[in-house]
């Protein structure tokens, strides 16, 4: 078990294991049309895989500049990322309130309650012209 963990050949199973997680989720999104999406997603592993790569270059003993590209690689996926993430507004409560086809009326209660609960009062116009001349 120790030579597993010091020769790296983990690192490569480990990697294998991401390129099927890639490819399961690609499809999953092409047949389906559901899933998590996939710019966020892939950065995500791209991030880890690179992280997976330093560590096995540096338990064969690789030039420490490989180590830093690595890593720098993992750094500019992991900020891609996370910049998608805050560009993406909070949908709001109307946009993702779908009803319940033949809800029971628990069900239908608990989420009249919840949409209702999410949605702003839409503001009245006031007239100001209370003068009468």
């Amino acid at each position: 078990m120790g030579d597993l963990l010091t020769n790296g050949r983990f690192i490569d199973w480990t990697l294998g294991l991401v390129v099927l997680e890639a490819l399961a989720v690609i499809c999953w999104r092409v047949l389906r049309h559901d899933g998590p999406a996939l710019r966020p997603f892939l950065n995500n592993l791209l991030s880890g895989s690179f992280l997976l790569i330093a560590l096995r270059n540096a338990l064969d003993g690789a030039s420490p500049l490989w180590i830093w590209a690595c890593l720098a690689g993992a750094l500019v996926s992991h900020i891609a990322d996370f910049i998608m993430r805050l560009d993406r507004p909070a949908p709001s409560a109307r946009a993702t309130f779908t009803p319940l086809k033949n809800p029971s009326p628990i069900a239908a209660t608990l989420s009249l309650r919840v949409s209702r609960s999410h949605l702003r009062p839409v503001p009245q116009e006031h007239n100001d012209d209370t003068s009468d001349t």
